[in-house]
């Protein structure tokens, strides 16, 4: 949930954590890995969804790795896949958090608490693009 649902949407805005969101979330896919055996549940979809999640970002690290220069006519393909990759993994894992708590039946405080997030997060990102036009 750190990872994916609160410090890779953060880096989407502030490029320097997404490392940090990026290691946190390989962490909680190995933590679920290695529960997997230990629990009675039937989280086969929660887990490929998650594993999907994390590929997509490993190809969003080698496509940084190999982003072209900001002269080059490819960037702005580059650009538009990296940004939509992006969005959309964002959204995976916002659908598989809320499936996940789903799973563990943890109730509708983690739901309020995590949408509370997400609230706000859409509330910065809204004032910052409106700043952003703003400028323009």
């Amino acid at each position: 949930m750190m990872g994916w649902g609160i410090l890779i949407p953060i880096g989407a805005m502030v490029a320097r954590i997404q490392s940090l969101g990026f290691i946190l979330g390989l962490v909680g896919v190995i933590a679920g890995v290695m529960l997997n055996n230990r629990i009675d549940a039937s989280v086969g979809k929660h887990k490929g969804l998650g594993v999907t999640i994390l590929v997509f970002g490993f190809l969003q690290v080698l496509a940084f790795l190999a982003r072209p220069s900001i002269d080059a006519k490819s960037r702005k393909y580059w650009n538009w896949y990296h940004h939509n990759v992006g969005r959309l993994m964002i959204l995976f894992a916002i659908v598989n958090i809320f499936y996940g708590i789903h799973l563990a039946k943890a109730g509708s405080s983690w739901n309020g608490g995590y949408g509370f997030v997400l609230g706000l997060f859409v509330i910065t990102v809204v004032i910052l693009e409106f700043r952003m036009l703003k400028r323009k």
